[in-house]
């Protein structure tokens, strides 16, 4: 019997399943984890594309295949026959309308209908917006619309003023286009997809894929330019003739703040981020000062590189926040896009604005009322994760709820020690921190518990045995939660895999699990 035969619980990400991002593959296939955010995130895709993780709502057209002649109501000159809506000779704003559903002003949805034998032009109105005005396109049309009525009316009408319409039309349809409580597989790196599971953060700049001036800018222009991760613009900046700068944001006083941007160099060589005006190919300005440490470029792919800088702002709010290239730096030109400003001591994912800041609210990943997947005499408990960038306290947790019973790996500090913990009503079984790991590669994690025998692995290690300490009664465990109990400790980074075995794997199946 292999380990996956006898895992009750995997949680990996499904490349394969675009349209849920996220699985939970259990022995009796129960459903997917929850995820609650309530605000829209990107991510990036397995092409290398920044986008808005989003997925769309149920059908909001009936009868959009024309299967019946119903639920439309048909003016001069339409009909409904065979499967599709017909347009014979139709005069100038007589329409074909479904029967209205609600509509939330505000939301953004997706529509979609085939056409075809199409003379004549037509408009298509949906949701107090028209969307397609005058035009004879034939083939699959799609696109979306931010509604701006709660009359959800979906109609195509005549638009020609001289002569008449005549076609076909099938396949109606509007879904909402959900980009709340959506997770996030996030191949940034490429390789492996991870879930990706980050903080609250507000990007400070307005205009992040800016075409016009923000705060204030010298000799630099804005143009068209086609990014490989799906960028259209950028800020163009030239040689070092003359002083050039662009400023975005506000901050406040005495505290500190992470600056990001991508960028590609003119000769597509990594940038070279200076310290001074008189160093490297340009330098960050950021909280009234230049960042002089703390400041990273990582190679996203196509010769793109995503640059932060991370400082301590002066003791008043400033707008002097921007990417300054001086005389004194090199003459090597490059283009820049997704600009961010977010307190904070490393950059999270680019979080888009047109006019002004944008809040990402925090993931926060659970699954309850899985306790008969959940080991609770002995069990195994496997992770692997990825993170970037130091932080604090962040744990997964098999859990009843409270911080009573929980079984707990977490990240205890900055120096990267791990640690867990093993508490049964309320009474500490095992507790212990351990040694130091580099959290910016990736680590494997087992923990194998029984009555009076808890094993940790790291990375193909045995690295601590317990033999004294209690398991759980039946049914105790109910749930994972990415997060210590009560929201806090709330895990963050990437979560390549967790699987969960109701029985305690053996060290050679633990050392074979976790070995990289």
């Amino acid at each position: 019997m292999s380990l996956l035969d006898k895992a009750s619980l995997i949680v990996t990400p499904n490349a394969y399943k675009e349209s849920k991002l996220y699985s939970v593959i259990p022995s009796n296939g129960d459903g997917d984890m929850t995820v609650v955010r309530a605000t829209s995130a990107t991510r990036v895709n397995k092409d290398g594309l920044i986008e808005t993780v989003s997925v769309l709502g149920s059908e909001l057209v009936v009868n959009g295949d024309f299967a019946t002649d119903s639920d439309w109501v048909k003016q001069t000159g339409w009909s409904i026959s065979g499967g599709n809506a017909i347009a014979v000779n139709v005069p100038n704003t007589q329409r074909l309308q479904s029967n209205g559903v609600s509509s939330v002003i505000g939301k953004t949805y997706k529509y979609s209908f085939e056409a075809s034998n199409i003379s004549g032009f037509y408009t298509v109105y949906i949701y107090g917006l028209t969307v397609l005005s005058s035009i004879n396109t034939e083939g699959l049309i799609e696109g979306t619309f931010v509604a701006t009525s709660t009359n959800g009316a979906f109609y195509i009408s005549g638009a020609t003023l001289s002569g008449l319409t005549t076609g076909k039309f099938d396949n109606v349809s509007v879904k909402e286009v959900i980009t709340s409580n959506i997770p996030r597989i996030d191949y940034t790196g490429g390789g492996c997809p991870s879930i990706l599971v980050e903080p609250q953060r507000t990007n400070l700049v307005f205009k992040s894929e800016p075409t016009s001036t923000e705060v204030v800018d010298s000799n630099v222009s804005y143009e068209s330019f086609s990014w490989a991760n799906g960028f259209t613009n950028c800020v163009r900046y030239l040689d070092n003739l003359v002083n050039r700068y662009r400023r975005v944001g506000t901050v406040l006083a005495s505290t500190e703040y992470t600056f990001s941007f991508y960028i590609i160099m003119d000769d597509l060589s990594e940038p070279n981020i200076g310290t001074s005006a008189i160093t490297g190919d340009f330098y960050l300005y950021l909280g009234g000062g230049i960042v002089t440490s703390d400041f990273t470029s990582n190679n996203v792919g196509n010769n793109i590189w995503r640059v932060s800088g991370t400082r301590v702002s002066e003791t008043s709010a400033l707008t002097y926040n921007g990417i300054y290239k001086a005389t004194g730096n090199s003459s090597k030109g490059f283009r820049v896009v997704g600009w961010q400003i977010e307190a904070g001591s490393y950059p999270t994912s680019y979080i888009p604005t047109v006019a002004s800041s944008v809040t990402r609210n925090a993931d926060v990943i659970s699954k309850t009322g899985i306790s008969s997947l959940i080991g609770q005499t002995e069990g195994t408990l496997f992770v692997e994760t990825l993170s970037l960038f130091n932080s604090l306290s962040r744990d997964i947790s098999l859990s009843d709820g409270t911080l009573n019973n929980r079984i707990t790996i977490g990240y205890l500090d900055v120096n990267g020690r791990y640690t867990i913990q093993v508490i049964k009503g309320g009474v500490i079984q095992v507790s212990n921190t351990f040694i130091t790991i580099n959290q910016s590669l990736n680590n494997k994690i087992a923990l194998s518990y029984k009555e009076n025998l808890f094993k940790l692995f790291i990375n193909g290690v045995l690295v601590f045995t317990d033999s004294l300490g209690e398991t759980f009664l039946p049914n105790t465990l109910s749930m994972i939660l990415l997060n210590r109990s009560n929201g806090q400790n709330v895990f963050t980074g990437n979560l390549n895999k967790l699987q969960l075995y109701k029985t305690a794997l053996t060290d050679e199946q633990c050392i074979n699990l976790t070995t990289i």
